[in-house]
């Protein structure tokens, strides 16, 4: 049976769901801090758990070793240099920005930041459908407001 909304605002599974509702917001932070913790705990405990050399090692582990600040290191830098930043978007850039490809390879192809080909690929999402639906109302013949002349 499926809860209803008001049920879970103000949980972690109200955030998972979409809401951003203060309460939602605090649980979902309070739920992460908490696996955070455990996830610390943990690899004190058994420090084989931690990916060291990882990314996810250093932000999700907390851990501090030579390997994992490098890779912390490496992974933000590469995210970051977008060498064709603020020049304005080829065609050919926004075709290859719509393939179905993960972002962040897209992103280093075309030397732009994840952002900016995420923020394209949703610019040229709302552009296509803005050209349906003036198709479809071209195509069907539908003038607005044509009723009220008619009148």
């Amino acid at each position: 049976m499926k809860r209803a909304a008001a049920d879970v605002c103000g949980t972690p599974s109200g955030y998972k769901r979409g809401c951003r509702c203060t309460p939602c917001r605090e649980a979902h932070a309070q739920h992460t801090a908490a696996q955070k913790r455990d996830r610390v705990i943990r690899a004190a405990a058994d420090p084989s758990l931690v990916p060291h050399g990882t990314q996810s090692g250093y932000v999700n582990w907390s851990c501090r070793c030579t390997p994992c600040c490098e890779a912390n290191r490496a992974a933000r830098h590469s995210a970051d240099r977008a060498v064709n930043g603020y020049r304005p978007w080829t065609d050919a850039e926004r075709d290859i920005a719509m393939q179905d490809r993960p972002i962040r390879e897209i992103a280093a192809e075309l030397g732009r930041t994840y952002h900016a080909v995420l923020t394209m690929r949703y610019q040229q999402r709302q552009h296509q459908q803005l050209q349906n639906q003036q198709r479809a109302r071209s195509a069907s013949g539908s003038v607005p407001n044509a009723h009220k002349e008619a009148s």
